[in-house]
């Protein structure tokens, strides 16, 4: 991956959590990008890109989006890390903005994530 490619990535990432903090989503997202080497990728240490929220979350900013890719991704990571929260990927098209990033996530997480909102789930 290129040194461009890396810091379109981590500013996407840095993004997303500012936004997701500013709406008021989760006040605690933030950015891993300085947790995340090539050391802890090559042993399976990865955190999501963006901590703070109950999903592990896999942020992409590319110019050939893969949503299905970046969700198996986080899936593998994830479960690399023995975490259990709900695998989500935000993949944005390079040279859109963050308003045309699409959100991938598996049909049954979708179901209970509307099924615990019904509920009282405040997603936090």
């Amino acid at each position: 991956m290129s040194a461009l490619s890396r810091r379109k990535g981590s500013a996407w990432q840095s993004e997303l959590a500012r936004r997701w903090r500013d709406l008021g989503l989760w006040p605690d997202a933030a950015s891993t990008q300085g947790a995340q080497t090539r050391s802890g990728r090559a042993i399976g240490k990865t955190p999501p890109d963006v901590e703070g929220t109950p999903y592990w979350v896999e942020a992409k900013h590319t110019r050939a989006p893969n949503p299905i890719g970046a969700l198996r991704q986080a899936e593998r990571e994830r479960s690399a890390a023995g975490d259990y929260r709900p695998p989500l990927a935000v993949v944005r098209p390079h040279g859109g903005g963050p308003d045309d990033a699409v959100i991938c996530m598996r049909l049954v997480d979708f179901e209970a994530m509307i099924l615990a909102n019904r509920e009282g789930w405040d997603g936090a």
